[in-house]
């Protein structure tokens, strides 16, 4: 065998060894691909808004109790754009003070740090916005959306992109409620609701706060977890793409030896 046959074919074998020798690794579409995930905890405060919409108790003429004022329609308190909302009036969400209030393992964010608030509705929200990676895949599509949460008094609607999830019913307005601990929802792309999977998504949550007399000011608050995913095409890892064009490299120097042999 000939030096510049021997040559060849050890270029040959490594140029295979370069492209073959990694497995690459690919996107589960069945599972899902992981967006963004957020919560109610210090990191991801500043991601979370919220406006008081009013709706105090009401009293009732028979007993003279002050009870939950169902009539009041929160929905005319907003105004979304194509899915966006119109934020003016709303303020940064704060960490509450004083794990006390509430015996839970997730933080818990509220209008005021103190974590009291007068009764009435409640609208906190956060956008998620994933273009950063489903832009690389023009079929990339929405694969479901995963919440946990829970409120004080109670949680009355879920939101996303000015469209009312009815998957969600509303907890009774009672403490036992959010005593009983966090919810989950597992929103998927059947439900009907409207995810864009190239651009900007609202998330809101309104909640309730009621208390034993008529606009009274006692503990309200929310925590959560959320959780968006995707379908995306089988997409190589950046060093499999690597590989590949480092075999591509040597293939020109390849032809060149066969050409003198």
């Amino acid at each position: 065998m000939s030096r510049k046959s021997l040559v060849l074919r050890v270029l040959v074998v490594a140029t295979s060894f370069v492209v073959f020798a990694h497995k690459p690794v690919f996107a589960d579409p069945g599972a899902g691909t992981p967006g963004t995930f957020r919560d109610t905890s210090d990191a991801d405060v500043g991601q979370w808004m919220v406006k008081y919409f009013g709706g105090e108790n009401v009293q009732d003429p028979d007993t003279g109790e002050y009870v939950f004022n169902e009539t009041f329609e929160w929905e005319k308190e907003r105004s979304y754009t194509n899915g966006v909302l119109d934020t003016t009036g709303y303020a940064q969400a704060q960490m509450v003070d004083g794990a006390a209030i509430w015996e839970s393992d997730l933080p818990w964010i509220s209008l005021e740090n103190h974590g009291y608030g007068e009764n009435g509705y409640y609208s906190y929200v956060t956008t998620i916005n994933d273009t950063g990676f489903t832009s690389v895949d023009p079929t990339a599509s929405f694969n479901g959306l995963s919440i946990s949460f829970t409120a004080d008094d109670h949680m009355h609607a879920v939101i996303i992109n000015g469209m009312l999830y009815d998957g969600f019913e509303a907890q009774s307005n009672d403490h036992a409620a959010w005593l009983a601990g966090y919810l989950d929802l597992s929103i998927l792309p059947g439900d009907g609701i409207p995810w864009n999977v190239d651009g900007i998504n609202t998330v809101e949550f309104i909640v309730h706060n009621s208390g034993y007399f008529e606009n009274s000011f006692n503990p309200t608050g929310f925590s959560a977890t959320i959780q968006a995913s995707y379908n995306i095409s089988a997409i190589p890892e950046p060093s499999m793409i690597l590989m590949f064009g480092s075999g591509l490299l040597v293939l020109p120097l390849v032809r060149r030896l066969r050409k003198k042999g």
